[in-house]
């Protein structure tokens, strides 16, 4: 564990870090059940409560080090947000979780998880997903999923999958990840791993992202079929085998997503320095006559009244018609780190730092 104390924390152009001033090291414990470090902010920093969206806002100044530390935010709920904190020096750089208390301002560095790679407060609990260090990758990256008291920070339970691909759906009480070939479905109250199909996905096939809404009838998924090829397939939310299946929807060497929610099935796909996002038919996972207004490399990102893409490549955040694609806002971020982090319903909000990107009234949606 290392402790340290933080002068202030600010929103500097959207982009927070943190100027350490004092360091200690305190080491004990079991590293899978070791308790947070805190680390307390200035009596300078303030904590706006906000009652009907739970995110935090700050509102006092420090020198920051932007070049070095940068966090993306993963997860939130009323109490927290919880986070990646990158720290890069010349020699290396270090991942970790944090948590950011939002009535009292402090920052918890959970040293126990390191590389995280996605995050859901989800029940009692706050599962994470990380890469696992101890075993060299290149692109297909063992790790672990995780489930951590989200106050404590203590990691009640790890679970190891054979890939790291950042899909996570809640699925009633369970939650899907997704690994290699198959996918993880774990009972959200008590954290028993429960069966799942196997053998559904050819060899050659990784299962790069999951979404569905709360109460699905279908869970989708975005398969890699190799040679930077993708397809859609649907799975049965009680079982998890496969109910259908899409011919290839997509082809680029930048990675593809999907998203479904309350204003359709959407797969985004980068095909170099560009991409594309196109709306599909959740019933025959075909492509619509919907295209969103975009070519740089956008992602759609499903939040509360609103259609959001993500265009970092490009330096913009944005948001969409659903029924047109058409973009009705957008915002030059070039110079601030736009990230998506989960509410406990699954449903994406953006984040520069630790503060949220207030949704305009023109990306309002009925």
């Amino acid at each position: 564990m290392h402790s340290r104390r933080v002068p202030g924390l600010s929103a500097f152009r959207g982009l927070i870090a943190l100027a350490f001033v004092a360091a200690a090291c305190s080491n004990g414990g079991s590293s899978a059940t070791s308790p947070a470090t805190s680390v307390a902010t200035s009596t300078s920093t303030s904590v706006n409560a906000t009652s009907s969206i739970p995110l935090a806002t700050t509102t006092s100044s420090t020198t920051i080090n932007e070049q070095y530390d940068s966090l993306t935010a993963l997860a939130f709920d009323n109490d927290a947000i919880y986070g990646r904190w990158t720290q890069t020096s010349r020699s290396r750089k270090t991942d970790r979780l944090v948590r950011f208390d939002r009535a009292t301002g402090t920052i918890s560095f959970i040293d126990a998880v390191t590389s995280p790679a996605a995050a859901i407060r989800a029940g009692r609990w706050l599962f994470v997903v990380a890469f696992d260090l101890d075993k060299p990758c290149t692109d297909a990256c063992a790790g672990k999923v995780m489930r951590l008291d989200p106050t404590t920070m203590h990691i009640e339970q790890s679970e190891p999958i054979d890939r790291v691909t950042g899909g996570l759906a809640l699925v009633g009480n369970t939650l899907w990840v997704a690994s290699r070939q198959a996918v993880m479905r774990v009972a959200i109250d008590t954290g028993q791993i429960l069966a799942s199909p196997l053998g559904e996905f050819a060899a050659t096939e990784t299962i790069a992202g999951l979404t569905a809404t709360s109460r699905p009838s279908r869970v989708y998924a975005v398969v890699a079929q190799g040679q930077d090829r993708y397809a859609l397939a649907a799975l049965d939310p009680t079982s998890g085998h496969v109910t259908a299946r899409g011919s290839t929807i997509g082809a680029g060497p930048g990675g593809a997503g999907i998203s479904h929610g309350d204003y359709g099935l959407w797969f985004s796909i980068a095909t170099g320095m560009q991409g594309y996002a196109i709306k599909v038919d959740p019933d025959t996972l075909t492509r619509l006559d919907v295209r969103l207004d975009s070519q740089a490399r956008p992602t759609v990102q499903q939040g509360v009244g609103v259609l959001w893409v993500d265009e970092s490549w490009g330096g913009f955040l944005s948001c969409a018609d659903p029924a047109t694609g058409a973009i009705l806002w957008r915002k030059d971020i070039q110079t601030n780190t736009v990230s998506f982090a989960r509410d406990t319903t699954g449903r994406m909000t953006p984040f520069q730092g630790w503060v949220p990107v207030d949704a305009p009234s023109a990306c309002a949606q009925g």
